[in-house]
């Protein structure tokens, strides 16, 4: 007889706006459970371990994040918190002709070069090596992206 296949939880941060809670619901409505995480925005769990951890930052707030240090500090608690740590960057940039970033559907650059921020980023996952990165476009495609990570 074949094993029933053993889906996981996806918990998500009762912290999370409205419109993020909604539309893993909408993706997930029979696998999700609203809780106050400790760290991150989303977890999965096999029902006994919290095994993977995520933060979701949009574009703006990942390099805001990267520059203040926030986001390097909450990889590290999420580090002790979770076998896996997971981060999605929500959104695009553009990279202008001398090669600083701007965030799509803005006039501004962001006073990033894109080596730097390729280079943070590298940094930040040498020292995590647990550590995975996903690019999302938008909300639905984060819920997506969970969506495949439950399967």
């Amino acid at each position: 007889m074949p094993q029933e296949k053993r889906r996981h939880i996806v918990l998500v941060d009762t912290r999370e706006p409205p419109v993020v809670k909604q539309a893993i619901q909408c993706m997930l409505p029979d696998e999700i459970e609203l809780v106050a995480l400790p760290e991150g925005d989303f977890a999965l769990t096999d029902r006994d371990t919290c095994f993977l951890g995520i933060e979701r930052k949009t574009v703006s707030d990942f390099l805001a994040s990267l520059a203040d240090g926030r986001l390097a500090a909450q990889i590290a608690r999420m580090s002790k918190t979770f076998t896996t740590q997971g981060l999605i960057v929500e959104g695009e940039y553009v990279v202008t002709g001398d090669g600083y970033l701007r965030v799509a559907g803005h006039t501004f650059t962001t006073g990033w070069r894109h080596t730097a921020l390729q280079m943070t980023l590298w940094s930040l996952q040498r020292h995590y090596p647990d550590l995975v990165v996903w690019w999302s476009l938008n909300l639905g495609t984060t819920a997506d992206i969970i969506r495949g990570l439950e399967a």
